[in-house]
Order: C-alpha cells, then structure tokens, then sequence
C-alpha cells in the first residue's frame, strides 16, 4: 500500500512539474483563466491537426524503421509555424511534455525525482525514443505563406508578428496548399502551339518598321517583271501579322462587320464595275483592269456596250464569264445576271455553245482574284504574283466580288452566315498565341513563377477563372480601341494574375509591416511596365483593363483570413461588390464591341504606342489603305 500511495504521489507530483513547465514555455500562471485558454488552444490545435490527417504517430517502431521513414524537418515544424516562430501544438504536447513526464534515470540506474527543464526552442538533434516517431500519410503541395509568397520575399515583405494572435495564426495554418496544375498545362500548351505556329509560317523579318521585299513575277501578263511590297516587320522573333491573325490572334475585322472595312470593300466594287476584258493582242492572253491600265497599242479593252454584238449592257465584259454562255445559274434569270458585274455570281455549269464571236470568252485569263494584306485587299493579278504577295488566289473566280477576302484572311473556322465575321473565339485562343520567341519566354517566366506561386494558394479553378476571363476583358479594349492592331498572347491574363499581388496586399493589411510600402513598390513595377506598353506590338489596352478585370476577380475569389469582425464585414461587402463591377464590366464592353464601336478615333494609339518615326506605330493605327504596299 505504501508503495501504491509513494508512485501515486508521485506520478501527481510530475504532473504538477509538467503543467508548471508548459505554462512557463507560455509564459503564464499555472492556475490562472489565461493559462486554461492557452491550454484549450492547444488542445484545439492538435485535434484540427489531427482531423486534417496530416500527421500520423506510429509508435512502437524498431530502430531500423526510423530511419528509413522520412524525418520531419526542424522537429516537426511546418512552414506554417516556423512563419509564426514558436514550436506547434503537437511538438510541445507530445515530444516535451509526454517525453518529460516518462521516468528518466540516474547515471547509478535509480529514478530521477525532478524533470529536466521544458526548453522553447526546438529539441536537440538526437536519437528520438522509438514511440514517438513521427510520418507524413502522403506528400504535401508546398505551402505558401499568406500575404507573402515569392513576390514578398523578394521585396522584403515582413510581419507584424504583434497582431499574429493565435486565432489568427490557426486560420492562416488552416488554408489549404494546392498544386500548380493550371499553370503547367496552359504553359504546355502556350510552347506546343508556338512551336507549330513557327513550323507552319516561319519567322518574318525582324524589327519595329517596315522592310521591303524585292521578287520576280509575272503580273497582269506573261512577261515577267520586277514586283515587291513592304512587309510589316515583328520585333518579337516569330510569324508575320497575316500568320498571326490566320492562326486565331486577336482582330476585329474577324470578330464583327468592320465600318472602315465595309467601306473599303464598297469603294473597290465600283472601281471593278468600271472595268473591262483586256486582251492582249499577242494573243498571250487577257485580265480585267481599268481602261487606263490596259494599252491601247498592245490590247483591246473589250467594254460593254458593244453594238456589234448587239449587247445592251453598261458593265462588263468580264474576261472567261458571260451569262450568255453559262447554264448554271441560267442567263434568263435576270435577278441573277444585273447589269452590274459586281453582282454577278460564279457560273457553276458553261454551257456547250460555240464562243467564237466573243473574243472575252475565248482568250486564255492571266489574272484572277488575290486576298492580300490583313484588310480585305483584292487584287486580279496572275497565280504567281499572288504567291510572291503571299495572299491567297482563287483559280475559278473571275471578279473580286465574287470573293469575300475576310474569309481567306481570318482562317480558322469558316464564317456561320457568309460575309459576316463572327469569330468571337478569338478572344480566347489569343491567349494561347504568341507573337515570337521574346514574348513566349516573358510568358512562361512570368508563369512559372508568379503565377504558379499565386496557384499554391488559390488553386486551379480559381486562377483559371481569373486568368482567362482577365484575357478575354482586355483583348475586348484592344478590340475596341485598336481594331486593326494584331494582338497575340496573353497580356491581359498576365496583368489580371498581377493584380492578385494588389489584392494579397490589401487583404493582408492587418498584419503586414508597413503595407503602404509594400503597395508602393508593385506600383511601381506597374508603371514600368506600362510604359515598356508604348513600345510597338505592346497593347497597353489590354493591360491595364486586364489589370482592373482581373482585380475585380481576384478580390472575389481569392481566399482570405478575417482578423475582426469589421475586416470580415468590409471583405464580404467587397467581395459582392468586385464580382457584381466584374460582370458590368464585361457587359459594357461587349455593348461597346458589337453595338456602338469605336469607329474614329485619332489618339487612342498614343497611348499605347509613341510614334518615334512615321511607320513605328503603323500597326496601332485606325486607317484603311488601299494600293499603297503592294508595287510593281
């Protein structure tokens, strides 16, 4: 009995060492109210961990069995509590205080009376008793700090470790950590389609200018002359502005009916009502042109009408058409045949009859229509020119306005209802384009590290959200202010994921060290980056409204830790409201893209492009040439 009563006494008496020194590591009184709610803090703290299955014990392993599992670093600190600079729940619980309440012994093998010291610091390096080993269930993404991140770190961001109160400090423990899917695969797929593009078009030539390129072709006859035409140059190292918009970059004309292109188109159908059927009288052959391109002392300009065939017509001839020799649409139907050229449609089935008297239908045609440039620019010139011009040539038609140009140049999926652009997709598969190798690079470092350490913290499906739907807001303000310039990549989407940095900023006011300077030196990224945006093939339109998108939606999804009950009320009001100016946001430029475009405006380039020389800021500007690149 006495020897019952004595090991009673004294396992009560190692419990009261054990709670003298737990609170003593807390630095408070043993019986005090703050010690119970430091106690039950800690208590609350090992179950969350627990349910989280984070950690498992294993007790009862041999030797061997230690040291093949993986050790826990820095005695079983997370990220998360070295960030908070004391040991975790769990380490003090278990590895201190059950480790000190077991009986230690002598140097002589009698048992000690007193237990050694609980120390605040991380436990000495050592063999660890085999019941106390501890093994991570599978392996964790790696943690991110909130507030912080890489962006923080590199710009010294710190800590107010005197608001890191422990509630705070169990909600910050509580985020979940996730891994970069997102920003792997649209990565992936940025460097395999950059990579087919590169295959397909090649590389243009490389500047900020225009350059012009010399050849030999034959154009409006069989006799081969000296032809070039100046091609806009690509300071990022990849495809030409054509290859770009073939390939599904962004470009209002392929998006919505253009005015200015419309206009243009109108303009080039009634200069081809005035032509005629020129025919050489070498018998080399015959091509449409206008009567002062056609010579009289080398060619007959067969125009319409013509008294000796008894033809009452205004418009025409037309060189290989003629609706007295077409079966298919037949001649009788006069809404078919007009007596306007421009109107005529493709003759589907010729009919059997002799052309004898009808040198137009008899001569061999040298030229036929040519889509060139990126603005719906037909020419009629010969099979061989066009390639040189590197457009694209229709052998069965024989009027421009026969073709819509639109069509050839945009590519991708063919029109829903002909002649009207539609092709709203690109909006999202711009995002996916680059214009050259420098801008791929940017891209995929800006990826791997910003965004991919964004994505630890908010996940894939949030920073996809924010990532493509920034993109998509700030290809629509390009679309809108500079229609006519062919933006590639994912400017916009990359600007939406800086703002993320903004909004970590502002969300973490509470316990950052001097949060105002923090804010103050990515603004000062910002504008640097702005202003690298007046540089050429640069859209600072899809900057900086893919900035404010993007901010929008990150304040929205962006997970968040709440430190009073006014920071939780002005999160959530934030929160409903950032989401609802998102949606606005969208809409209006949507309405302002389709309904009410933009159709004039002088200085919208200026802000995005500084016209250092008379062709740096070609691509930027809102205007329609005709005729004025392609020579002879």
């Amino acid at each position: 009995m006495a020897d019952g009563t004595g090991s009673q006494t004294k396992a009560k008496q190692y419990a009261q060492q054990a709670k003298q020194s737990v609170a003593e590591f807390l630095g408070v009184a043993g019986d005090s109210d703050e010690w119970k709610n430091k106690q039950g803090d800690l208590q609350r703290r090992s179950m969350a961990l627990n349910q989280q299955g984070r950690l498992l014990m294993k007790p009862g392993q041999d030797q061997r069995s230690q040291s093949a599992s993986p050790a826990v670093p820095d005695g079983g600190l997370s990220g998360k509590e070295k960030m908070m600079g004391r040991p975790s729940a769990l380490q003090v619980t278990y590895n201190d205080l059950k480790g000190r309440l077991q009986k230690s012994k002598r140097p002589d093998g009698s048992e000690s009376e007193s237990l050694p010291p609980v120390s605040s610091s991380a436990p000495s390096p050592g063999p660890e008793p085999k019941e106390k080993k501890l093994k991570f269930l599978e392996p964790e993404p790696e943690e991110r700090e909130l507030g912080k991140g890489l962006v923080g770190d590199l710009l010294n961001r710190e800590y107010r470790k005197s608001r890191l109160v422990s509630e705070v400090r169990m909600n910050m423990a509580n985020l979940t950590a996730y891994r970069p899917f997102f920003t792997y695969w649209v990565t992936f797929v940025q460097i395999v389609v950059f990579i087919v593009a590169i295959s397909l078009y090649g590389v243009c030539p490389i500047g900020v200018g225009l350059r012009v390129i010399k050849g030999e072709a034959p154009r409006l006859h069989a006799i081969t002359e000296e032809v070039y035409y100046n091609e806009e140059e690509n300071m990022w190292i990849g495809p030409a502005s054509r290859d770009l918009i073939h390939a599904g970059a962004k470009f209002s004309p392929c998006m919505r009916n253009d005015y200015h292109i419309n206009e243009a188109i109108k303009l080039d159908k009634a200069i081809e009502k005035q032509k005629a059927c020129c025919i050489y009288n070498d018998e080399s052959g015959c091509v449409m042109t206008s009567r002062k391109d056609c010579s009289s002392l080398m060619a007959d300009w067969k125009k319409w009408p013509d008294r000796s065939s008894n033809i009452s017509r205004t418009s025409g001839s037309v060189c290989g058409l003629d609706p007295k020799y077409c079966e298919n649409p037949s001649p009788s139907l006069k809404e078919k045949w007009p007596d306007d050229i421009t109107k005529w449609p493709k003759c589907m089935k010729a009919s059997a009859e002799s052309r004898s008297g009808s040198p137009h239908m008899t001569c061999e045609v040298i030229g036929r229509p040519c889509c060139v440039g990126i603005q719906g620019e037909c020419l009629i010139t010969s099979d061989k020119h066009c390639a040189f011009l590197k457009g694209h040539f229709y052998p069965n038609n024989s009027l421009c306005s026969q073709v819509f140009c639109m069509d050839a140049i945009c590519g991708m999926v063919a029109f829903y209802t002909p002649g009207v652009p539609d092709q709203f997709g690109r909006l999202v598969i711009s995002q996916f384009i680059h214009a050259g190798f420098i801008q791929l690079l940017v891209t995929v470092i800006f990826q791997a590290f910003i965004m991919r350490d964004l994505e630890k913290l908010i996940g894939w499906f949030r920073i996809a959200v924010i990532y493509i739907f920034s993109g998509i807001a700030g290809s629509l303000a390009s679309a809108i202010f500079l229609p006519y310039h062919v933006e590639a990549g994912p400017s916009g989407s990359l600007f939406g994921i800086a703002s993320c940095l903004f909004v970590e900023v502002i969300q973490n006011w509470h316990i950052l060290y001097q949060p105002w300077f923090a804010l103050l030196k990515l603004c000062l990224i910002l504008l640097v980056l702005f202003i690298l945006g007046l540089l050429p093939m640069i859209d600072n339109y899809a900057h900086i409204f893919g900035f404010i998108y993007g901010f929008f939606l990150a304040f929205g999804l962006m997970p968040y830790v709440t430190f009073n009950v006014e920071d939780k009320r002005f999160k959530l009001i934030g929160v409903i409201v950032c989401l609802s100016l998102a949606v606005v946001l969208l809409i209006v430029l949507i309405i302002i893209f389709y309904v009410t475009p933009i159709t004039s405006c002088s200085g919208c380039q200026y802000f995005t492009c500084i016209p250092f020389t008379d062709k740096f800021c070609s691509s930027n500007e809102i205007k329609i040439s005709r005729n004025e690149v392609w020579y002879t």
